[in-house]
Formats: structure tokens, sequence, C-alpha cells
């Protein structure tokens, strides 16, 4: 009689076991997933950056729909898990912003609504058009 006790209290734990350990996977799916995204988000923004300072650089003139190009091949090459669905670039008199829309591929419906919502998400990223050269003052012209 014992030993029928015994096998039931085993197969009991058992039976937790799998439970615990099926919520543990998922949870830490979710902690790789999320740390792959922040990569990717915290790569868009520096890849971003990257190509507008360089567009910019030694009084290069790139325009919006080469940096868009430039920035989608970038970010295409570069990134694990986001993609970018559309790039715009503006370039106003002093500075050129980019608003980067982008989604999570993510098979798994309820971590990809965890980080990126239904429709996706947006960036925005700007940087200053400054030439040093074109501003100084010139000692020489007084």
């Amino acid at each position: 009689m014992e030993s029928i006790w015994l096998n039931r209290r085993k197969a009991s734990f058992t039976v937790e076991a799998v439970f615990v350990i099926n919520i543990t996977i998922w949870v830490l799916a979710a902690v790789c997933y999320a740390a792959v995204y922040s990569h990717d988000r915290t790569a868009m923004y520096s890849m971003a950056e990257h190509v507008m300072e360089q567009s910019v650089e030694n009084g290069k003139k790139f325009t919006e729909t080469e940096m868009e190009a430039r920035m989608k091949q970038y970010m295409n090459e570069h990134l694990f898990l986001c993609r970018a669905d559309r790039i715009t670039v503006k370039r106003a008199f002093l500075s050129i912003r980019a608003d980067i829309t982008f989604h999570a591929e993510v098979r798994v419906p309820f971590i990809q609504k965890l980080l990126t919502g239904e429709k996706g998400r947006k960036i925005s990223v700007s940087h200053e058009v400054l030439f040093a050269p074109e501003y100084l003052w010139s000692s020489k012209e007084m």
C-alpha cells in the first residue's frame, strides 16, 4: 500500500514540473526576443545616424532617395529580428530627419504584439547639418 502512495506522489511532482518548465521556457524565449529586439532598435538609431552623418560630411550632398536607399540596404544587412518597412528622409535648412517604420519578424503572435504591437513601430532620428568652414568668419575679409 505504501508503494502505491509513493508512486502517486512522484507522478504528481512530474506533472507539476511539466507545467513549471513549460512556462519557464516561454518566459526565457520572450526575454531572448526582447534582448534581440532591443539590439535591433539601438542598431537602427545608430545606423540611421551614421548614414546621415556620412551623407553630409565634407560638404557631400546626397538626395533624400539616395539616403533612404542606403539606410534600407544597411538595415536589411545588419538587423537580426526587425525589418524596416518604410524610411522617409526629409532635409531642412540646417537638419536632416529620418522616420523609420519597422516590424519584428516573429512567428509567435503574443511575443510579436509584446514587441511591436499590431501595426509596428516608428522611430525618428535627426542630425544637424552645419558646415563649419561656411559659417566661420574670416579675419582677412574685415
